[in-house]
């Protein structure tokens, strides 16, 4: 059965929240589904379809991988970044073992460590890196970066980032159906 894992990483800091409202909106259009099963606890919404099994959650810091990453093939992380100028998320594939990324421009941002995860401490790529030293790392992973301008603490996501939460979750889903990562 191939395992799928989308995590949503985010805090209560005003667009900090895009990755959780992405999680959010993927749970809404997959409970409803009657094909669906739906096991729920307090931190995660797994889904069974022909076979496949994803797993949607929500993180508040990249470390929080550690503890679901092992025995998934395929691994999505929704984060927030700063992209001046645009209000499109934007994605793109890393093998965790060769750190090698499907698109040349991402591996500088990766390697200075100025997105995913700068707002929660250990940075996304060191906990990657941790799974491929622990034996637990995933096939690929696939980062959607969504655009983000209002950090403040315990502000409510702006417009924007819950426009660009919404229009991710629904590229992640047709992504996914494309895939056949999933089957729905």
């Amino acid at each position: 059965m191939r395992r799928v894992l989308v995590v949503g990483i985010g805090s209560s800091h005003g667009d900090d929240q895009t990755g959780w409202l992405v999680i959010h909106q993927l749970k809404e259009w997959l409970s409803p589904d009657s094909n669906a099963r739906s096991d729920r606890d307090a931190t995660a919404d797994v889904f069974e379809r022909f076979g496949q099994r994803l797993e949607l959650r929500q993180a508040q810091a990249p470390t929080d991988l550690l503890n679901w990453i092992d025995g998934q093939e395929i691994l999505h992380v929704v984060d927030a970044c700063e992209f001046p100028g645009t209000q499109e998320a934007r994605t793109f594939e890393f093998i965790p073992e060769t750190r090698h990324t499907s698109e040349a421009s991402w591996h500088n941002i990766l390697e200075t460590g100025r997105t995913l995860g700068g707002t929660h401490g250990f940075d996304i790529l060191s906990v990657l890196d941790l799974t491929v030293h622990l034996g637990t790392q995933p096939e690929r992973v696939r980062f959607w970066l969504v655009p983000g301008t209002a950090f403040e603490p315990s502000d409510d996501p702006s417009e924007v980032a819950r426009q660009a939460s919404h229009e991710t979750a629904r590229r992640i889903y047709e992504y996914l159906l494309s895939r056949d990562e999933v089957r729905l």
